[in-house]
Order: structure tokens, then C-alpha cells, then sequence
């Protein structure tokens, strides 16, 4: 009997040091987890929404440049049209709205005011419409300014040429997209941030300026 026993207890033992192992376990659990789990944890967490912020914003961004860009294209299609329609052979305001004032090619384009007595057959037979008739009076197009610059690469001003599109006040996330649809080999650089930012040469077909960090970033193209 007592040969008999001995052999037991190695058995019995196993099944008290799992059953306190289980008990173990149990109460670690229970407990939750430690200070350096949790500190493991957060870590993680942070490590994974840093990766993944800024995907966040990049439809945004996106849609927005594609948006600008569309505008553009429509633009530069508009002012040809009237330009040739009327004769011109440059894109000159040559006081083509009823107002006769500097810069009213926009309001043709985006507003479709009334044209110049001269140029009312012309502009009637181009058959253009209003663009975008939400332009308020301060050319604001949504949050962005919409203006149209001469080859010195100022305002309008009475008979000069309608050389550039410009997009004013925007997010530098939303030039840099507008720059990464064009070549180095087209703008001579990358968004390299060299003088502010500034690409300017006589062929670029998109000049962007703007200060690094900040959200007034324009974008010129050229027609």
C-alpha cells in the first residue's frame, strides 16, 4: 500500500500545480493589464495613427486639386473661345464687358454679365455660358480667390493680355498635389521649397508661391 501511494503523488502533484497554475493565470487576468503593458499599448496606437493621418486627408486633397485643375481647363477653353469669336488675336480684355472696366473678362466667364455693346454678336455667337454663377463679388470661388493676371504677371488692367489663371488662399497640401501633376523637367524643380516655394520661369506651365507651413498658398497656371 504504502509502494502504491508513492507512485500516486507524483500524479496528484501535477494536477495541484496546474490547477494553481490556472488559479494564476485567472487572477493575472482579473488584474488587467500593467503599467508597461499600457504604456506598450498607447505606443502602438500612436505609432499606427501617425502612419494613417495623413491618408485621412489625402482624398480631400485630391478632389480639390483635381476640382482647381477642371476649373482651369474650362477657363482656358472660355476665354479662347470668346477671343476668337470676337476676332482677337490675343486674349485681350479689350473692354468687353458692359462695364468697360479692367478685369471683367471674369465676370463674362464666371458670371456671364453683359458684354460690351461692340462685342455683343461676337459673345453671343461663342455661345458661351457662365461657368460658375456662385463666383461671389470678390471672385471667391468656394474658399479659393479666382482671378486672371497679364504677362507681368499683375492684375488686369485695361487691353492687356490674359495670360494667367490664378487660385488664390490655398492649402499647401493642395499646391503640392497640383505640382505633382506636372514634370521636374516642367517646372525646373520640386516642391523643394527654395524661395518660399516660388516656381517662376517663362515657360512653366504652373507657377505655385507660397509660404512654407501656411495655407495661402496661389497657383498661377498659364493659358
Amino acid at each position: 500500500m504504502k509502494l502504491k501511494s508513492m507512485f500516486q503523488t507524483p500524479a496528484l502533484l501535477s494536477k495541484r500545480a496546474k490547477r494553481d497554475l490556472h488559479k494564476a493565470r485567472k487572477a493575472r487576468k482579473q488584474q488587467g493589464f500593467t503599467l508597461i503593458e499600457l504604456i506598450i499599448v498607447i505606443g502602438v496606437i500612436g505609432a499606427i495613427l501617425a502612419i494613417i493621418a495623413p491618408s485621412m486627408t489625402s482624398p480631400q486633397d485630391s478632389t480639390e486639386s483635381t476640382q482647381i485643375e477642371r476649373i482651369m481647363n474650362n477657363v482656358r477653353g472660355d476665354v479662347g473661345v470668346i477671343a476668337a469669336s470676337c476676332g482677337l488675336r490675343t486674349n485681350t480684355v479689350n473692354q468687353m464687358s458692359a462695364a468697360g472696366a479692367p478685369g471683367e473678362l471674369e465676370d463674362l466667364i464666371f458670371r456671364g454679365v453683359g458684354v460690351h455693346a461692340d462685342f455683343t454678336s461676337c459673345y453671343e455667337s461663342s455661345g458661351h455660358r457662365p461657368n460658375y454663377s456662385g463666383l461671389n463679388s470678390t471672385n471667391m470661388l468656394g474658399a479659393y480667390t479666382v482671378a486672371f493676371e497679364d504677362g507681368a504677371e499683375a492684375p488686369l488692367a485695361a487691353g492687356s493680355q490674359v495670360e494667367f489663371v490664378t487660385f488664390a488662399d490655398l492649402p499647401e497640401t493642395v499646391a503640392s498635389r497640383l505640382v505633382a501633376r506636372y514634370t521636374d523637367e516642367d517646372l525646373g524643380t520640386v516642391l523643394g521649397y527654395a524661395a518660399n516655394g516660388v516656381y517662376n520661369s517663362a515657360s512653366s506651365p504652373l507657377i505655385v508661391s507660397g509660404t512654407v507651413g501656411a495655407d495661402d498658398w496661389t497657383a498661377k497656371f498659364r493659358l
